[in-house]
């Protein structure tokens, strides 16, 4: 079975915590935020609206 979207959340967020991104002041905000957009994508993953793919990432080499 899948982790729910709560669980999802709550991973996402401990994560974003242990690595310094979020201070505890911004836990309920990034809980909101994360949760909001896990069940929009849900919701267009299920009604067949196409979810936007991440955009990659460009590596520029340093100028010469």
């Amino acid at each position: 079975m899948s982790p729910s979207i709560l669980e999802m959340t709550k991973d996402l967020v401990l994560a974003q915590i242990q690595t310094g991104n979020i201070s505890p002041e911004e836990v309920p905000n990034a809980i909101r935020r994360i949760y909001q957009n896990l069940l929009t994508l849900k919701s267009r993953q299920e009604s067949g609206f196409p979810v936007p793919a991440p955009v990659a990432e460009t590596l520029q080499s340093p100028a010469d």
